[in-house]
């Protein structure tokens, strides 16, 4: 493309540091958008273009050391990787009108505050091991929508990120075709466009959940409540082992159902225990384990609160 078409993004670089120190959300909204646009509009002219016709949505993410800054305007999703977790760090709030979304270009044709406004920037000095962001079309088959109002991010995208992660693997072009081809492009017609970046030490055990908020209920909705079957179901034995799920036991009896030895859960836990704080490559060397059983069992430890994975390293929380 022009050159114009990528001054957008060159400027997130240059000007890094004075986006990042600038605490008037408003004069930096105001300044990237503008940016945008001003590029859209060379383009467009060059190219005999309507500046309608170049609209799109926008996200970003950009880093320097452990400073970090996203943006994102319209229907794309920004997630994050940070100590092992990983999850949704903007996504638009849908609009009732269908096909409805924001765009830089409208700052041309419509209230700009109502723009900025809509535009989600967030700044971090928190280290994050690895981001993804996608349009619209690749989350129909990348975010799971199962729960109503509740959002996370379906496994396929731990196994993208593992596939970046691992640059160096033979083949690593005809595996990211492959799971395009399977797990995203064949569900929709939309946009699909997917950007991925991780350092090479990422780990991901445990997707967190973005819970968004729930229309009120009626008095009569909020009142119908049936007492009886919630003391019937708190009194199922089934009940209380999950209540009581933050214990070893219970969570090694879970791994062994399907079919991981309970010695290795064992040996994990005890050894996690005994160095205090322990990276998963040392952990691998201590116990013998192979990788992807360890994996496995960290993800269910962490999962069920009985560690946590911070700063690249395990520490038991629960004794």
């Amino acid at each position: 493309p022009p050159r114009s078409t990528l001054f957008p993004y060159t400027t997130l670089f240059r000007s890094f540091d004075f986006i990042y120190q600038n605490d008037n959300g408003v004069e930096i909204k105001a300044y990237l958008l503008n940016k945008v646009v001003l590029a859209l509009e060379k383009f467009a002219a060059e190219n005999k273009y309507n500046l309608n016709d170049l609209d799109a949505t926008l996200t970003f993410a950009a880093k320097k050391g452990n400073l970090f800054i996203t943006g994102r305007l319209g229907d794309g999703i920004i997630g994050i990787v940070r100590d092992g977790r990983l999850s949704i760090a903007s996504m638009e709030t849908k609009n009732e009108e269908i096909n409805s979304t924001y765009y830089p270009s409208m700052i041309r044709r419509s209230n700009p505050n109502n723009i900025y406004n809509e535009f989600d920037l967030k700044k971090s000095n928190k280290t994050i091991d690895g981001f993804v962001l996608m349009s619209d079309g690749s989350s129909d088959s990348l975010i799971d929508r199962r729960v109503p109002f509740q959002f996370s991010f379906a496994n396929a995208i731990k196994s993208m990120f593992y596939l970046v992660r691992d640059v160096h693997k033979e083949n690593l072009h005809e595996d990211i075709q492959s799971f395009l081809e399977k797990s995203i492009i064949t569900r929709t017609s939309d946009d699909c466009s997917l950007v991925f970046a991780c350092d090479e030490t990422l780990e991901i055990l445990q997707t967190d959940i973005l819970y968004t908020v729930k229309p009120a209920e009626s008095p009569i909705e909020q009142n119908n409540v049936d007492e009886a079957a919630i003391e019937e179901e708190l009194s199922d034995p089934r009940t209380i082992d999950i209540l009581k799920s933050n214990s070893l036991e219970f969570v090694t009896k879970c791994l062994t159902d399907e079919g991981l030895s309970s010695k290795h859960c064992q040996m994990v836990f005890s050894c996690i225990k005994s160095k205090k704080a322990i990276d998963l490559q040392s952990l691998i060397s201590n116990t013998g384990i192979e990788k992807n059983n360890i994996r496995i069992i960290l993800t269910n430890f962490v999962e069920f609160n009985l560690i946590e994975y911070k700063n690249q390293k395990f520490k038991v929380l629960h004794k």
